[in-house]
């Protein structure tokens, strides 16, 4: 018996590593996992783990997605304390200092 199940997060994470963005390659592991979800002589509980993995894997990735939006954001935010830093620097000598 061909093996039915796709591991879509291992499908995703390949996509990664090939450079693809996380939200196409999340789309595209999401798409391929319901075209190859064929429940063929499946037993009642093999669909229901498989369901619960699929459901497991989805939310990993999107969780993946959050967290790289996430650190998008502080690197930009790290980026305009640090203007900010350097702007008052000059300042804050003259001020104390001159």
């Amino acid at each position: 018996m061909p093996n039915l199940l796709f591991n879509s997060y291992e499908y995703f994470d390949h996509l990664r590593r090939a450079g693809v963005p996380a939200e196409q390659a999340a789309v595209h592991a999401e798409t391929l996992g319901e075209v190859l979800y064929v429940p063929v002589a499946m037993p009642d509980l093999l669909k229901a783990e498989f369901r619960m993995s699929r459901a497991f894997d989805l939310g990993r990735m999107e969780m993946e997605v959050s967290f790289e939006k996430l650190h998008r954001d502080m690197k930009v935010l790290k980026v305009m304390m640090g203007s900010l830093i350097c702007l008052t620097l000059p300042v804050f000598f003259k001020v104390f200092f001159a």
